[in-house]
């Protein structure tokens, strides 16, 4: 215990002391009104107005709160309670001064009431029923006789009022409630609409004459006639079994649409629907005959359906005669001019029921002229010349010829006896002559065919030939009557000089007067009887081609190759002899069968001129063949009576060593040899014995050789 100091003493803390204080009983109270549902449930509490701390409260059945107190007070709201009795349990849980203590209490929630529920005329058949507060639960909604539900869905419900008649109906509507909501009725009027007319039409495509049959297909129960409506015609009719079906005669060709309507009764709407169908036109057989029995005239009969009407043409040889159907006509009788066979084209046009449609019908027909004896003769001719036709025309034939050849017409009027004809500018080939004899009052026209050729008396073509061949040039000549020239001078004419030669028994002369140089040249052959000029090529060829320069290794395996050209200027076939020199070393090679001539270099290292030789034509070359073989010093030392090693080095002149090749050294007239290891070097080492022999201070030469090539250095000997 502490004692604190006073006027009158002083402070002192010598002594202690426990002293015991005990806590205040508190009270708690709690109150909370009942409420409707979809309300909030407010708990009030109360304990003493210095208490502190908090209150626990428990809702039965819902939860378990924490509410702070101050003031003396506390509050609590829920929500979302159910429809049911609650028990309130309050828990003060005491502080530092009050102790704790409890209480409770019950409260209760009640159903809402239901008597604002609306009804909604959707105006379709359709009704909603809309109650408060997110009720649930069903309505039964009663027309007449019919009862209709539905479910309670967050407050609203729709109704399908099926089979309700349209019209101004009188309804009740009864709600059930839930476990929140009261049960309800109310009363109200709905307008159930008129029904819908589905309508579809059933026509099939038809032929001029037939009856078309229109089916309409509408609902049952409708109380008014159908409307049918095709090309201007109108049809009434009652429907039966839900089809309403009209049959229409006298409907002309082409593309038609029918119409259905109907204007609606008290019970269904208005409404209508369009089809389209064909209508064809039938098919109109035909055959045609002639009567060809009087001389000068034909009468061809038409035989078609016994209603066609219309116009029928009739086409012989490009000129139309007409049949007039309509006015009763079935025949045309059509004048011949000339005897011989035709064929008539009958064309029927149609008409508004029928189809058009055609034949032919083939027939002789005779004139009471006399037949045409003209004959015709045509030769063949060089090119450039005219093409002569001799026509021959009998006494009283007096008339006009046409002559067709290849496009070229010519005419000219002919009397009896032999006619000539010329026909100019008649290109190459062999063409089709057409000799027409126009007739005249007394004798019929005549047509012959012939056949003419125009040929060419050169025969030319471009050709190569080898230099120095026994001819540059040859051509084929023939005479005027498409025959071989033999024995006959001709011309060729090259770079403005010209040369004569002579055919042989073919007709075939040669240019072989002069010898041209390489080159392209224009030769014009002239045959001197038919006065044809014409022009070809002629190219003088190398003998010899695809020569090289050639730089190569000793005995690399390197063959110098050209390829020998025949008189023809081809390549030659196998084992014709090429001449090829090296220096003045000759060598005679035979050809391959692609014409090649190869001479395989085997020469030392040096460089060379080689040449080639073929028919007196030469080409050269330059030959370099490199050194491959090197002593690895030029001067070697040695002590007298001391071993001797010497070196030398084959290497290809790209650096790559040359292995396992034999080098054979020579030294005092004795040889040593070697073979090449991988890095392309030989060596042999001399006895001493070898040495000994020779004088100190003097030079002595030796030498490497591989297979025919040689190099050489020296040896020099010291004390």
């Amino acid at each position: 215990m502490t004692l604190l100091e006073t006027d009158k003493y002083l402070g002192s803390e010598n002594d202690t002391a426990k002293v015991l204080v005990n806590k205040v009983e508190s009270s708690v109270t709690v109150n909370v009104d009942d409420i409707i549902v979809g309300d909030v449930a407010v708990v009030n509490i109360t304990v003493p107005a210095d208490a502190t701390g908090n209150v626990t409260v428990e809702i039965v059945g819902v939860g378990t709160y924490t509410v702070p107190v101050a003031g003396g007070a506390g509050v609590l709201v829920v929500k979302d309670l159910k429809v049911d009795d609650y028990t309130v349990k309050v828990t003060y849980n005491g502080d530092g001064k009050y102790l704790p203590n409890n209480n409770e209490t019950t409260f209760k929630v009640s159903k809402a009431d239901s008597d604002d529920i609306k009804v909604i005329d959707q105006g379709n058949g359709t009704v909603v029923i809309t109650v408060p507060g997110n009720a649930t639960g069903n309505v039964t909604v009663k027309v007449g006789n019919e009862t209709y539900n539905a479910t309670v869905v967050n407050g609203t419900a729709v109704v399908t009022l099926n089979n309700v008649t349209p019209g101004e109906h009188e309804i009740e509507v009864i709600y059930s409630g839930d476990e929140n909501h009261n049960g309800t009725s109310t009363n109200s009027t709905v307008n159930i609409p008129k029904y819908d007319t589905p309508m579809s039409i059933e026509v099939s495509d038809g032929k001029v004459g037939d009856k078309v049959k229109v089916t309409v297909n509408v609902p049952d129960g409708l109380t008014n006639n159908v409307t049918v409506e095709v090309n201007g015609k109108i049809f009434s009719v009652k429907p039966v079994d839900g089809k309403a079906i009209v049959e229409i005669e006298g409907l002309l060709s082409g593309n038609k649409t029918v119409t259905a309507t109907y204007d609606g009764d008290d019970n269904y709407v208005a409404n209508s629907t369009t089809e389209v169908f064909k209508i064809d036109k039938n098919p109109a057989p035909i055959s045609a005959t002639v009567d060809n029995s009087t001389a000068g005239e034909v009468t061809i009969e038409v035989t078609l359906p016994s209603d066609a009407t219309g116009y029928v043409i009739v086409n012989v040889n490009g000129t139309d005669y007409g049949i007039n159907l309509t006015a009763g006509e079935k025949s045309v009788t059509i004048p011949v001019e000339n005897s011989g066979d035709y064929t008539a084209k009958v064309t029927y046009l149609g008409d508004e029921k029928y189809l058009g449609n055609s034949t032919t019908v083939d027939y002789h027909a005779t004139t009471n002229k006399t037949s045409s004896q003209v004959t015709a003769e045509v030769n063949d001719v060089p090119i450039g010349q005219d093409v002569v036709v001799k026509v021959t025309v009998p006494e009283g034939g007096d008339g006009n010829v046409t002559v067709r050849i290849n496009g070229t017409n010519v005419t000219v009027p002919v009397k009896a006896g032999e006619n000539i004809i010329n026909v100019s500018g008649v290109s190459e080939g062999t063409h089709d002559v057409i000799i027409e004899y126009s007739g005249n009052d007394h004798v019929e026209p005549q047509t012959i065919n012939k056949k003419v050729t125009v040929f060419r008396s050169i025969i030319a073509e471009n050709i190569t030939r080898g230099w120095n061949s026994p001819y540059d040039y040859k051509a084929e000549f023939l005479d005027k009557d498409g025959h071989v020239l033999a024995d006959t001078e001709v011309q060729f004419i090259v770079n403005g000089q010209t040369y004569t030669a002579k055919t042989n028994s073919q007709g075939i002369a040669y240019l072989n007067v002069t010898k041209l140089d390489i080159g392209v040249y224009t030769v014009t052959c002239v045959n001197p009887v038919t006065g044809e000029k014409r022009n070809a090529t002629t190219t003088i060829v190398k003998r010899l081609i695809e020569n090289k320069d050639i730089t190569m290794d000793f005995v690399d395996g390197t063959y110098y190759v050209v390829r020998a050209i025949g008189d023809d200027g081809k390549p030659v076939g196998k084992d014709e002899f090429v001449d090829i020199f090296v220096n003045t070393i000759h060598y005679s090679c035979r050809t391959d069968e692609n014409g090649y001539a190869r001479l395989k270099i085997n020469l030392n290292p040096r460089t060379y001129e080689i040449t080639a030789e073929y028919k007196s034509y030469k080409v050269s070359n330059k030959l370099v063949v490199k050194q491959t073989l090197k002593l690895v010093k030029k001067t070697v030392k040695v002590k007298k009576g001391k071993k001797l090693t010497l070196k030398a080095t084959l290497k290809w002149t790209n650096g790559k060593p040359i292995k396992g090749k034999k080098v054979v050294f020579k030294l005092q007239g004795k040889k040593y040899s070697a073979k090449t290891n991988s890095k392309g070097l030989a060596k042999v080492t001399i006895k001493a014995k070898v040495t000994k022999k020779l004088h100190a201070g003097k030079k002595y030469k030796y030498s490497a050789t591989y297979i025919t090539n040689t190099v050489r250095g020296f040896v020099k000997v010291t004390k």
